[in-house]
């Protein structure tokens, strides 16, 4: 008999036994295929309230960054946010975010915070802050975002 005729006879037998146990060989050891628990992360203290979350106001930035048929896209976002998110978004001292006035508080009647493109890449992801199609590209090229703190409503305009 062949040395090849022997390897296929001897892996035909081995098809119908069982494996070593693992106490006679570690080599083949099972490996565990329970699936461990998910812990939640935590993306650190919450500060003030805002009706949605930074992933939701870059993902209306991109939405309108958006390149469709037959119509323009929404260039403005509107939400629900106190001066205490405001501050903690906004006022991180990322060069080129203007903030106007420079103290404020919940009675200021108005408060407006106008930055350029690099800083909204820097807030809100610079996958959010670009878009298009295959032909095209749009960027942001300025942002205007204004809170009235007393009614506790936001708004946040853009330019391609």
């Amino acid at each position: 008999m062949s040395a090849t005729a022997t390897t296929k006879t001897n892996a035909l037998a081995m098809l119908g036994k069982k494996r070593k146990s693992d106490a006679e060989n570690d080599d083949y050891a099972p490996t565990s295929t329970a699936k461990k628990a998910r812990t939640k992360s935590i993306s650190g203290p919450k500060v003030g309230t805002c009706g949605m979350t930074k992933k939701d106001l870059g993902d209306a930035i991109k939405a309108g960054l958006a390149i469709e048929k037959y119509g323009a896209q929404r260039t403005m976002v509107s939400t629900t946010m106190d001066d205490v998110f405001f501050r903690a978004f906004f006022d991180t001292g990322i060069a080129g975010v203007k903030i106007s006035p420079a103290e404020y508080d919940a009675s200021t009647p108005v408060v407006t915070a106008h930055f350029g493109n690099r800083a909204a890449g820097e807030l809100f992801g610079v996958s959010k802050v670009k878009g298009g199609n295959r032909y095209t590209e749009n960027h942001v090229s300025a942002v205007m975002a204004v809170l009235y703190p007393p009614q506790q409503k936001f708004v946040m305009f853009f330019s391609i």
